[in-house]
């Protein structure tokens, strides 16, 4: 769907900003910055909003500039076999770097060289007795120290702005380049705790840059200024000088090893604040089952010890910047070594003479003890976050590329091998004898065919047999865990996929089946590209769509959640609406397919989301739809409607592999794979297969999980409840909720392990402990169906209580279930807003604006700051010795003044 058909048919508007007016300022207003009157004379009459910041300009928007960093990394990565985040950044900016900042040092060093002398002259004027400078030297002296304060001032704030700007571009394009990248890693290269890792990235690292682009010029101006500058002190009161410079220089080696310290301390936090946002973000995927079983105060408790960890990390930042900013003493003793030694040496001091060093010695110290310590803890911290976001660009990413407009297939490499075109001559002959008489690399081999480096996995865009999906020994394991043996060898015990050879026509979908754990899911994600082939070949005929098991939904209409980047077609749309059972649901939501729903589609049933995720896949103009497991988050009658009019009859003509656990649906089913224990145990017609007795095993065995990976990805999140609306009736409940429960446990406490001591007998529970008075629960299938309203007290028959469930997509439904109350309840997730009488209180059609305080600050804000000293004593010696020092700093100051 182009730009212009998202805009018309949602109600979630993109702000139409204002020109920028700096693009039609004249010289003058650019330089004084006049352009920007009209934002501050808003600002003068009331808070500014997003609404009135001008639009942004072409050179700083994301897509071009992510479109320079992402050019620059790959170019990087294939010529370096390590390659370097640092390299690219100062391959694109580091002429605007050095320019600005040598054009700056220039001036801002002519200005520090003069403006002493300047005030030497006008000070000598005023000596007794003094023949030497006229009245009108003087002035001309005074004209001087002015203009060498307002040159520099005149040309540090564009040098600033436009510092400033280079390190917004770096961090947009950062931020572009980790979402991008988000999107294409595998599941292979380690998923746990990606999301807290991606925010702490996009909202703590890239936020490096902004100052480190400040001050990294300070590194080389200081120490420019340092040799300068010392030569003036030097001319002006010989050897005596080198005493107090030699005392500066000493600082030095302290200030970079507090540098560095303070990059470790950076690190240490940074660590720690992943390791935190990705221990909140389980909490929060896992409240229902915290809140059911009232452990918030455990689970505070544990965020409170992570809390305290990454705070002393910060906290020793703290004090290294304190301990650098406390070197302000550092010049005045400087000054007076200087000065005592030029004494001892038998000369006078003259008042021209104090003042000229003494001004070039407050301009040392503004160098080397101020601005090159920032700008070495700057530094210091953004190259730790441009190592992290490094390490997170290197990591595993899908090896898909798209297809060029001249070519029939995806693109991995020039040559074509023997093993692609004896997999392309396999997969038409439709069996697994070796030929090569249809694959020449004249013919179709060369055209559709090529391979990348160590890639087992080949995609041709424009299918050129009947078979969708071809696989031969295929061989991918999520990890190893090697064992050794009695007898010496090495025994490989490993999660995934193990040697299976398959084949998906055109003709019949492809229905996938067994215990949780059996891969079947595993299956999926090798066939997206997710898990990489270590033994084997696999060939995809045709274009992918895939339908997760756990649905994603963004913020915006269901409309939008469902043609998502697709053209919009109104026969399509409402084809694929019928199909998947969402016409009822239009009808129960407050503004049908127009209607808002939150992050994550919180304000939908757990039903409803995984129709509107199914949707958006069979909306997707595809050769090879791949379902995971659709049909578990919705009830029966649902359920046959999607498998019959969707699967069945609306994909008839496309490649389908179904992963089910609804053996119910499967009696006419061609083709359907039994796996276990990541093999294929057999294949072919569901009646075969049941007559051979191998879904007897299935159907008895109880739906245990096994330690592995896949089941991580399918359940290792509590998903929302599933009360499916469609019908009204009680949704169908999955499999596995036990294991579901006892997983969710393992991963919330594998988070908290992390780094954390706690007593686990504060959380303990026994998860097999069954309610004895609301429900009663099915140990075959552990689910829960619901008690017959005749064992419940009347005034309980027609009284909803129904309770989602936190452990599985299906839902725990206890007695007296009442439709009327589901229905109603699905209108108030819709509709937050609405009032018990079904009053709307703002229009559900577009999103709540966040809330701003505006005003002035109030002193509670202040008092609080000084309430968390937690220490009257150290709050009034702070005070006391902030005072004393700026006494002594303004006294010498009037001292020498008298003087």
């Amino acid at each position: 769907m182009n730009p212009a058909q998202y805009d018309q048919d949602t109600k979630i508007h993109d702000l139409r900003r204002e020109t920028n007016p700096v693009t039609n300022a004249g010289p003058v207003s650019w330089y004084t910055f006049w352009w920007l009157k009209d934002l501050f004379r808003t600002g003068l009459k009331r808070p500014i909003d997003e609404t009135d910041i001008y639009e942004t300009l072409s050179s700083h928007q994301s897509a071009q500039l992510s479109y320079q960093f992402e050019s620059h990394w790959r170019a990087e990565q294939r010529c370096n076999d390590r390659p370097s985040f640092l390299r690219v950044i100062c391959r694109i900016y580091w002429r605007s770097i050095l320019g600005y900042g040598s054009m700056y040092t220039v001036v801002d060093l002519l200005a520090r060289i003069l403006q002493p002398q300047c005030l030497g002259g006008l000070v000598s004027y005023f000596a007794p007795g003094q023949q030497d400078i006229s009245k009108q030297e003087a002035y001309y002296y005074a004209i001087g120290i002015i203009l060498c304060s307002l040159l520099p001032v005149a040309i540090f704030h564009h040098f600033i702005l436009y510092i400033f700007q280079i390190g917004m571009k770096i961090r947009v394009a950062c931020c572009s380049l980790l979402y991008k990248k988000a999107l294409r890693i595998t599941k292979a290269a380690g998923t746990d705790g990606m999301t807290g890792q991606v925010i702490n990235l996009m909202s703590n690292d890239v936020a490096k840059f902004d100052t480190a682009t400040g001050f990294v010029h300070d590194i080389w101006k200081g120490l420019i200024e340092l040799l300068v500058l010392g030569y003036f002190i030097y001319r002006q009161i010989g050897i005596s000088g080198l005493f107090g410079i030699a005392f500066l220089l000493s600082f030095i080696p302290l200030q970079a090893w507090l540098g560095k310290r303070a990059a470790q301390f950076r690190l240490k936090t940074a660590n720690r604040s992943d390791r935190r946002i990705q221990f909140m973000n389980e909490i929060i995927q896992g409240i229902q089952v915290i809140k059911m079983y009232a452990w918030e105060e455990s689970f505070s408790q544990m965020v409170d010890r992570i809390r305290r960890k990454e705070v002393n990390g910060i906290r020793g930042t703290l004090f290294i910047r304190a301990g650098l900013l406390s070197f302000n003493l550092v010049s005045r003793v400087a000054i007076f070594l200087s000065l005592v030694a030029y004494v001892l040496y038998g000369n006078v001091f003259t008042a021209k003479r104090v003042f000229i060093v003494t001004s070039y010695f407050n301009w040392l110290y503004s160098s080397m003890l101020h601005f090159w310590p920032l700008a070495l803890t700057s530094v210091h911290e953004g190259l730790v976050s441009i190592r992290r976001i490094q390490d997170f660009l290197l990591l595993d990413e899908l090896k898909f590329r798209p297809n060029r407009p001249n070519q029939t297939a995806t693109v991995h490499e020039t040559a074509v091998d023997e093993s692609a075109r004896e997999l392309l001559a396999e997969a038409k002959n439709g069996n697994g004898v070796d030929s090569t008489a249809n694959a020449t690399p004249e013919g179709n081999a060369r055209s559709n065919v090529k391979r990348a480096p160590r890639s087992r996995r080949f995609i041709n865009r424009k299918a050129v047999t009947r078979h969708g999906i071809f696989m031969r020994n295929g061989t991918a394991l999520w990890e190893k865990d090697f064992l050794p043996a009695s007898n010496g060898e090495v025994n490989v015990r490993a999660s995934g996929i193990k040697h299976v050879t398959l084949t998906v026509d055109k003709t019949k979908p492809c229905i996938i089946v067994g215990s949780v754990g059996s891969g079947k899911s595993t299956m999926l994600q090798v066939i997206l590209g997710e898990l990489e082939l270590d033994e084997g070949r696999l060939e995809i005929n045709g274009n992918l769509s895939y339908a997760p098991q756990e649905p994603w939904l963004f913020e915006g209409t269901v409309k939008n959640n469902i043609v998502f980047t697709e053209d919009y077609q109104e026969k399509r749309y409402r084809e694929v609406v019928s199909v998947c059972a969402l016409e009822q649901d239009f009808q129960l939501l407050p503004n049908g397919d127009q209607t808002i729903v939150g992050e994550r589609g919180i304000s939908l049933s757990g039903g409803q989301r995984a129709r509107i995720s199914l949707a958006r896949a069979i909306y997707r103009r595809a050769d090879i739809y791949l379902l995971d497991d659709p049909l578990s988050a919705v009830d029966a009658h649902v359920g046959k409607h999607i498998f019959e009019e969707c699967i069945v009859k609306y994909l008839k003509e496309k490649v389908c592999v179904l992963v089910t656990h609804q053996l119910q649906y499967l009696k006419d089913m061609e083709h359907v794979v039994l796996m276990n224990m990541g093999n294929v145990e057999q294949q072919g017609p569901f009646r075969t297969l049941a007559e051979s007795g191998h879904f007897t095993s299935l159907n008895e065995q109880p739906h245990h999980e096994p330690d592995g990976r896949e089941h991580d990805q399918q359940s290792n999140k509590a998903p929302a409840p599933s009360d499916d609306a469609t019908t009204g009736q009680h949704p169908d409940k999955s499999s596995g909720q036990q294991q579901q429960q006892q997983q969710q446990l393992r991963k919330v406490d594998s988070v908290a392990n992390n780094g954390i001591e706690y007593d686990t007998a504060a959380i303990s529970i026994d998860i097999n402990s069954k309610p004895e008075t609301t429900h009663r629960m099915t140990e075959r299938r552990f689910s829960i169906h619901p008690t017959p309203a005749q064992h419940q007290p009347a005034h309980q028959q027609h009284q909803s209580i129904y309770q989602p469930s936190p452990f599985s997509s299906s839902s725990m439904v206890f007695d007296g279930y009442d439709d009327r109350d589901e229905r109603r309840s699905t209108k108030k997730r819709s509709n937050p807003s609405s009032d018990d009488d079904g009053t709307a209180k703002d229009d559900p059609n577009h999103l709540h604006k966040e809330s701003q305080l505006t005003g002035r600050i109030g002193w509670r804000v202040y008092k609080s700051f000084f309430v968390a000293v937690q220490s009257n004593l150290l709050l009034v010696l702070a005070v006391v010795l902030f005072l004393l020092a700026q006494a002594s700093m303004s006294g010498i100051d009037y001292y020498i003044s008298q003087w």
